[in-house]
């Protein structure tokens, strides 16, 4: 047995293990990732399975994954689907026509399992010769980024999110579980979450092989625009009523961000406006023109 330092404050006995051990098929917060974790050189190695992106899609569509996301092909695509999805729900709702623009207005509407305070949803430049298939959704997300953009504003109640995450939550299976009991509470600037956390399950983290109970944890943080990128900034955590070490903060910070970079989709899209308060989460952005 050898003593390590490792991202706690005490020192654990660590087992020798063979560059070629692996932890396999570990289901991340809110999606499916395929996960090989070299115990040795810590390298790890994910795949995207399909995971749900609600929160990306509000924030960069609609305007909202708590975790670092790889943006390839394969992921751009998965986004383009789920815009599609939401784009053919919100058409089938009612709307007005203003020009060439299509204007859908929400209130205490459900969207993608999402209930959404207010919100409006601007469809601009949509030829008139197009109207019937684009209102029946006859279109694929090439054929629809004919049209010249989308504008979205609204607003998402702090109560109305955390029912989007105990419904989340409870569809995961005990053993893929990363986060349980979580609460959120909405401030100027920032969120508080507390729960119970899975440190076996965070990717990067040294002693992740070894068993452990759930450990509660608090964390205030905030989301941050910083060019094209959203990011978490981590303002104050706990876990077992102990601040986080820097190393473990370092571990938990690399893991969730960024949490999109609009400048790796081939087209144009961002936020001009995000705001967390008690009120909730507002937002402002666009997609395809601004």
């Amino acid at each position: 047995m050898k003593l390590k330092e490792c991202c706690f404050s005490e020192k654990v006995a660590l087992p020798e293990v063979s560059p070629e051990v692996y932890i396999e098929k570990r289901d991340l917060l809110w999606g499916g990732f395929e996960m090989k974790h070299n115990l040795l050189n810590k390298k790890i190695v994910l795949e995207w399975r399909f995971p749900k992106v609600w929160l990306l899609i509000w924030i960069s569509f609609c305007g909202s994954c708590v975790f670092a996301l790889p943006m390839g092909e394969k992921e751009i695509g998965h986004f383009e689907r789920e815009v599609l999805k939401t784009v053919k729900e919100l058409l089938r709702m009612s709307g007005d026509w203003h020009g060439n623009n299509f204007i859908v207005r929400l209130k205490e509407k459900n969207v993608r399992n999402v209930k959404v305070k207010n919100a409006e949803i601007v469809f601009e430049g949509i030829p008139t010769a197009s109207r019937e298939s684009f209102l029946g959704g006859e279109f694929d997300f090439e054929k629809f980024r004919e049209i010249k953009g989308v504008a979205v504003e609204g607003i998402l109640r702090p109560s109305d999110i955390q029912q989007f995450i105990d419904t989340e939550l409870g569809r995961q299976k005990p053993e893929r579980k990363i986060i349980s009991r979580a609460a959120i509470s909405f401030g100027k600037g920032r969120v508080t979450a507390t729960g119970l956390v899975d440190l076996t399950k965070i990717p990067g983290n040294p002693l992740g092989f070894i068993p452990q109970s759930l450990s509660p944890f608090q964390a205030t943080f905030s989301v941050q625009q910083s060019g094209s990128q959203l990011t978490i900034d981590i303002a104050e955590a706990q876990v077992n009523g102990q601040p986080m070490t820097p190393e473990l903060r370092t571990t938990v910070y690399n893991w969730l961000n960024p949490l999109w970079d609009f400048s790796k989709l081939p087209y144009a899209a961002g936020l001009d406006e995000i705001d967390i308060s008690s009120d909730g989460l507002s937002f402002k952005g666009f997609l395809f023109s601004n």
